[in-house]
């Protein structure tokens, strides 16, 4: 445990030294979204090719997309139950839909590289695979209908056909499939530019964090659902597929991710409660710092 804590801590530090950018006026809170940017079109491309295609192939992978499948739709209906019996405004409860449902995988990347390595990166990968698909035709139609507009099709066929990570991960399958031998000059470029996946994500995470206690009950009800919800029924998926080890560890943390920033995006882009969703965000931040790490440790 102590070894996997030293692995962890830089991580914990990069997260800190955001925060008190933001804080000491180095940067703000905005400066996050661009890291991220350059984090979602050029590191995690380039991380997601590099582990797939080096990733052993079985047909046991195919469990981390069916997974994320099993977890989001048992969320859903635990949603639907859920929200029947809340009061709060209609665009206040389409953020907790659409919170409740959006893990944010690239939280616990960093713990599961820094502990287990490429291997762990893969796996996240094929679990991504299906959520990415899942969050931005399924979910998003769910933010929709919760907005003033009608759902776009178009809109959503482009955000998958263009997400960078998607691509990379397509394109390390054919590169696995085809046994194709990267250049070595490539190869070191990709190495460089997904290096900067874990210092990019945390220092974002930590321009974020900037806690907010809106509609508490609501807001403490969404976070038991996201994450604690989430993390047990990721168990009983990952118990019932018979998953152990490493495995079991990406599956249980990415079906107990934090509350994903998609959500922000969602709420801003369908008029929702911006606010709430800022809220939601930053407190799981916060509550992720401690319970991921704590995972990640008693897992090795």
């Amino acid at each position: 445990m102590f070894e996997a804590f030293t692995k962890i801590l830089p991580i914990l530090l990069i997260f800190a030294l955001g925060y008190l950018l933001k804080k000491t006026n180095s940067l703000k809170a905005e400066d996050g979204g661009l890291l991220l940017k350059l984090c979602f079109y050029v590191g995690s491309p380039a991380l997601t090719y590099l582990s797939v295609s080096q990733l052993k192939m079985s047909p046991g992978l195919l469990v981390f997309p069916a997974a994320a499948v099993l977890t989001t739709l048992t969320l859903y209906g635990v949603d639907l139950l859920v929200v029947k019996r809340l009061s709060a405004p209609r665009e206040t409860l389409g953020v907790y839909m659409t919170g409740t449902l959006i893990a944010n995988t690239s939280f616990v990347l960093p713990f599961l590289l820094a502990v287990y390595g490429p291997e762990a990166v893969g796996r996240l990968a094929m679990y991504d695979l299906a959520g990415g698909f899942l969050i931005f035709a399924f979910v998003y139609s769910i933010a929709i209908s919760y907005g003033d507009r009608e759902p776009s099709t178009a809109f959503i066929l482009r955000k998958i056909l263009v997400s960078p990570p998607i691509w990379g991960l397509l394109l390390g399958l054919i590169a696995n499939f085809t046994h194709f031998t990267t250049p070595p000059v490539l190869e070191t470029v990709l190495q460089n530019l997904a290096a900067t996946v874990s210092p990019l994500v945390m220092l974002a995470m930590g321009l974020a964090f900037s806690p907010q206690l809106l509609y508490p009950r609501l807001l403490s009800l969404g976070l038991l659902t996201r994450m604690v919800g989430g993390m047990m029924i990721g168990l009983m998926v990952a118990v019932v597929m018979g998953l152990s080890g490493v495995d079991r560890m990406v599956v249980v943390m990415c079906a107990g991710a934090p509350i994903g920033f998609t959500t922000l995006t969602f709420a801003t882009m369908e008029k929702l409660d911006t606010k709430f969703a800022a809220s939601l965000l930053s407190v799981a931040i916060g509550i992720g710092l401690v319970l991921t790490p704590f995972l990640t440790m008693i897992g090795t």
